[in-house]
């Protein structure tokens, strides 16, 4: 259940701005971030996640939905805890190197 103290991040896509989303954060005291226009790069999933499922994902063919099942989970068991910390470390930085250049956002 949502309450005064949680934040809600998303883009500013109509779906997001519809009537209803609208009323349901207020009732809710739920205090709404806008997301900066979109890029890719300041966006983890898009940075990291995505990019190398489609590098590893090309390389193969399937023939089921299973086989796509066992691909997708071999992927993610395959990333480790200390892979994914030091994405999130350089994520971070990235964040704090485009805030101190103000937006400008520099090549990773």
């Amino acid at each position: 259940m949502l309450n005064q103290e949680e934040f809600k991040l998303f883009g500013n896509g109509c779906p997001h701005n519809s009537e209803a989303s609208s009323e349901f954060f207020k009732e809710r005291k739920v205090k709404i971030i806008n997301q900066a226009p979109y890029s890719p790069d300041m966006n983890f999933c898009d940075r990291f996640l995505f990019r190398n499922f489609e590098i590893k994902r090309s390389k193969t063919t399937f023939k089921n939905i299973d086989e796509i099942l066992e691909f997708l989970l071999d992927f993610l068991q395959e990333l480790s805890l200390e892979i994914l910390r030091n994405q999130y470390k350089y994520y971070i930085n990235y964040l704090q190197e485009t805030i101190k250049n103000n937006g400008i956002q520099f090549s990773s």
